[in-house]
Order: C-alpha cells, then structure tokens, then sequence
C-alpha cells in the first residue's frame, strides 16, 4: 500500500507502483534513515482526491497529504484533513486507526506569535468538528517534528474491523487539555486496538507518548526519568488492551523521538532493554509537541 522513507531530504509524495510513496525529512545528514512499509492482502486501488493520494484496500485505507511552509498553517491543515475526512466517508472507510503527524519548527512561533503545534492543531481540530462521526471517535496519532521544511501526514483508517480508542488512566485525555495549550485541544486518543475477527486478540498502536501525567510534563529536564515515566504509560495502555498477557516486550515495532542529540545513545539503550529484541527500533532527533519534553515514543504491539 505504502512505503514511507524517513530520511535526510525534502518532503515529498508520488504515486508509485501499485504503491503511495513518501519521503518525510526525519534524519540528519550522514544518518542512515528508515523505510516503513504497509501492506494489504490484495492489490490495492491507487489514486488521487484533490491534494491527497492514496491506496485502498478492501478493508484498510492508506492517505498521505504534505502542506508547503506557512506562515499560518491551520486553515490549509484544516482543508487537508476534511478532504482525507470526505474521501474516507465517501468510500466507507468509517474508523480512523491511527494518524501521524510530521510538523516543521513544531516549538516555534508562527506568523501570528502562536506556535506552530498549536497552530497545527487548530486546523486538526477544526477539521474533526465538521466530520461528527470521527471527531466522536479520535483515534491514536503522533505529533513531532521534522528536520525538514513544511507538514506531512499519513494515516491508516478502516471500514468493517472493530476499533477501540484507549486513554491513559494516568493522563487526561488530550482532546480535554486546558485552554494553556493552545485554542484548540490536541486531537487523538493515547491508543487504538484493532481487531479483525472474532476472538483474534487485537493489534494495538500506541500513540506517541511522553513524560506527562494528567495534563503537565513531569521531570523537565531529566532525560532518564522522562523516558522511564513515559515506559510507564505505555506498559499501562498495554495493560488495558492485554491485562497481564503482554507487556512493553511484547511490542513489534518503537520509534523513539530525541530532542537533544547527545541522549540518543541513551534513549536508544534504554529502548532496546525496555522493549527487548523482538522490537523493531528506529530513533530520530528532532523536536517534540512541548518545549520541555525531551522524548516521545510510540509503538505496535
């Protein structure tokens, strides 16, 4: 359905074949990268909606939008997603499954002195208010930034497969943050568990997740504690999809976002022992949503 290369070059968005192909500028000079790739069972249908491409297969949707450098992005934000929204509705694809969302200088100040996470979301959150039946169902997502110009996004959405949305005991759920984060809340649940039959145990994908309980980051500026708080969320929504079954090993694939380069050895160590080997593990230093995290990481289980 798609292959989407995280690398050290501009956005971009193609038509491949059989196949949408997307460069998202997540690497720095000299870094080797990371390819992910998405796969349906049959051949699916590709093509355009307006400024959005995208690969469709009987079950599972695959759409991919970029927006050129703004000075002010929520009104072409808000335009993109309702041309994602219309196209899904349109075509029966009903559920949202999981978003992600790639953002240029994501802490600094837009045009208007309002910064360009919260910029961004404004349009989000715009667009979900005039689709009811996905902003009644928000789904898991990643907002981070880029190392490049501009915002990229992509998203999985289903038809028939049962979707359930998880939030975090331990958090407030992020469409309910206070006004001190911006005009309009983030618009995402911490997970989504998707199960295809009856019986068969879920796939869960965890949003990106950080160092914050309730609403407020905690340990600013303490790298180590940062990352195991942000363990602890993750094993918790682990918890409410599985109970006991599983835990953080049991993921398939992480990725972890670093803010300062010099942690990223430490990030990606205390990955690979949180996780195990089992997990597939890429590891970008870019910027997060707030100033004062220092890591954010997501996962499949």
């Amino acid at each position: 359905m798609a292959a989407v290369a995280f690398r050290s070059a501009p956005a971009s968005l193609d038509l491949a074949a059989g196949h949408v192909a997307m460069t998202v500028p997540m690497a720095r000079p000299g870094e080797p990268g990371h390819l992910e790739t998405w796969w349906s069972q049959e051949p699916p249908e590709t093509g355009s909606a307006g400024e959005i491409l995208y690969a469709c297969g009987d079950e599972v949707a695959f759409c991919a939008a970029t927006v050129e450098h703004r000075s002010v992005y929520a009104p072409v934000v808000e335009r993109r997603y309702r041309e994602v929204f219309a196209f899904l509705e349109s075509h029966g694809y009903r559920r949202l499954l999981r978003v992600w969302n790639f953002i240029e200088t994501i802490n600094a100040a837009n045009a208007d002195g309002l910064e360009v996470y919260r910029d961004f979301c404004k349009g989000r959150a715009d667009a979900f208010s005039a689709h009811p039946e996905f902003y009644r169902s928000m789904p898991a997502a990643t907002g981070i930034g880029t190392t490049g110009s501009g915002i990229s996004f992509f998203l999985l959405a289903v038809k028939d497969a049962e979707v359930r949305h998880i939030e975090n005991r331990r958090q407030t759920p992020a469409y309910e943050y206070p006004e001190r984060y911006g005009p309009r809340s983030p618009s995402f649940a911490r997970a989504t568990a998707m199960t295809t039959r009856p019986g068969e145990a879920p796939t869960l994908f965890v949003s990106g997740t950080a160092s914050i309980l309730g609403h407020e980051t905690v340990f600013a500026g303490d790298i180590e504690k940062q990352c195991a708080t942000t363990a602890d969320n993750i094993a918790e929504l682990i918890a409410d999809c599985y109970g006991s079954a599983k835990g953080l090993t049991d993921a398939d694939t992480v990725k972890a976002y670093v803010r300062h380069a010099h942690h990223v050895p430490y990030v990606r160590a205390f990955c690979e022992e949180a996780f195990g080997p089992r997990a597939s593990l890429a590891v970008f230093n870019v910027d997060i949503c707030r100033g004062d995290l220092l890591v954010e990481i997501e996962a499949v289980v």
